[in-house]
């Protein structure tokens, strides 16, 4: 693996290990000079001034990676005045050290060393990198994706573990010097061969434009970064995100991923290996490509090599996963962009409500923080009480406030039809149009038929034996309903 430099390779930007390296990078500049007998330098002959102090500074850092506690504790009771700023008066050596044992031996801290040797941070400052970090995906419309490897991606065997009826399967590998185009890899160094699951190429180039890619395994760093180059030869997904189970990961966890909990998807084969995050994870059907992937599950079926068949690149299980990345991917930015524009973003209840009252609802009255505020965990299917008490109380009232201008205007004209018959007056139009909005329309049926019937008992009851003549209050289906109704 490549060893990486603390000033120059970090691939942390606007992090604490950005930190460290300008600071000793001020403090090396200034001290190349003096410093320069404990640190020889080969080929100091050299000419050019510029790349001999750049030589001069790299050697120092290479060799705080090397230092051990005991040195850092003999330095340090040496020095005990040494202080982690940049004018500190004790010598370089010191500061250094210092600043190795408080950066890199933290025992509080969590450990990325996937990210740089022996470097761990505080919980404070991965929650402020994940707080930069989400930023930056923001305005990227990204997420992070988080892939497992082994029947996941690819599927793997040791060579000694193929059966006879997969010796055909040698003559069929790709060189490993060009493994754009390839699939299947004999990696003899490995003692092994791998198979890449059909549609991967186009899922990770697919799924680059949405998320930031992760490869976490719990296979060893050889073995991880080797697949990684089988993935990604060019090295354009996954850049330095490769974590794997020599980098401190005794189970699998979120906890080394820099980005936030809410905005990281995982995709893995075995749900058990995500026990603090299933809430996260989208678990995709193993990939059995090898005899001896299904001898380790204990399946009894023949795999995919013995049946000399493969998944399908269109409809496989890769394929599937992407169009549902792609939903997810969208509506988490559309919730985003509705809760900033203030709009709202309904929960459940609100088809519920519509379906159970066949008409629209106001939205602002499911909203999902309305929802959160009020502690609801209704089940998706259930009906929302609650609400539908609401919508019944605002149909109750149009209706009582349209009866309410007929009484009023009872002496007005009627020239408006409504429905089975019932006429109004004009005055009442208003309150007609918000009663027909609040209520289901069989029920403004039904209550103005209701009404009718009261008012025809009503109108006998008042007049007793001095009635006469035909009645003039409108009887149920006097006019023929308008269409609409």
């Amino acid at each position: 693996m490549k060893k990486m430099s603390v000033a120059s390779d970090s691939p942390v930007h606007s992090s604490s290990s950005d930190d460290l390296a300008a600071f000793l990078e001020t403090e090396l500049d200034s001290n190349s000079d003096s410093s320069s007998e404990s640190f020889p330098i080969e080929d100091a002959a050299e000419d050019d001034a510029e790349v001999s102090n750049h030589r001069l500074k790299r050697r120092k850092l290479e060799h705080l990676e090397t230092v051990d506690e005991d040195e850092i504790e003999e330095v340090a009771s040496k020095h005990p005045q040494a202080s982690y700023h940049a004018n500190t008066q004790a010598p370089l050596e010191t500061c250094a050290l210092f600043v190795a044992k408080e950066w890199k031996k933290k025992k509080t801290g969590i450990s990325f060393t996937y990210i740089h040797k022996g470097i761990k941070f505080h919980e404070d400052e991965v929650t402020r990198m994940r707080d930069i970090d989400m930023k930056m995906l923001q305005s990227q419309r990204k997420l992070c994706l988080v892939l497992d490897l082994d029947h996941t991606l690819l599927n793997s065997t040791v060579l000694r573990d193929l059966r006879p009826e997969e010796e055909y399967l040698k003559s069929l590998t790709h060189s490993l010097e060009d493994v754009s185009g390839g699939d299947l890899f004999m990696l003899e160094f490995m003692h092994m061969m791998t198979k890449l699951r059909p549609f991967v190429h186009s899922f990770l180039k697919e799924a680059s434009k949405m998320f930031v890619l992760y490869i976490y395994t719990m296979g060893d760093r050889p073995y991880a970064r080797q697949m990684a180059k089988l993935l990604d030869p060019k090295g354009e997904y996954f850049g330095e995100r490769i974590i794997s189970r020599d980098d401190g990961t005794t189970s699998k966890s979120l906890d080394v991923v820099l980005g936030q909990e809410k905005a990281v998807l995982i995709l893995d084969d075995t749900e058990n290996a995500w026990p603090s995050h299933k809430d996260n994870l989208i678990v995709i059907e193993r990939y059995h490509f090898f005899a001896s992937s299904c001898k380790q599950f204990d399946h009894r079926f023949q795999s995919l090599s013995q049946l000399k068949s493969d998944e399908s690149e269109p409809d496989g299980a890769l394929a599937t996963v992407l169009k549902v990345l792609k939903q997810t991917h969208s509506l988490f930015f559309e919730v985003r962009w509705a809760i900033r524009e203030k709009k709202f973003v309904v929960h459940r209840g609100w088809i519920d409500a519509a379906n159970y009252l066949w008409k629209k609802q106001p939205e602002e009255n499911f909203g999902l923080e309305q929802l959160k505020k009020q502690g609801a965990e209704e089940k998706s299917d259930d009906v929302h009480e609650d609400v539908l008490q609401k919508s019944r109380d605002a149909c109750y009232k149009a209706r009582d406030a349209f009866y309410t201008c007929l009484e009023k205007e009872s002496g007005k004209k009627p020239t408006e039809i409504a429905s089975v018959g019932l006429l109004y007056p004009k005055e009442c139009s208003l309150s007609r149009t918000e009663f027909v909005k609040s209520c289901r329309s069989s029920w403004v049926k039904h209550f103005d038929r209701e009404y009718c019937r009261n008012k025809r008992v009503q109108r006998l009851l008042d007049d007793g034996d001095e009635r006469k003549g035909p009645m003039s209050l409108p009887q149920p289906y006097t006019f023929k309903p308008s269409p609409s109704t």
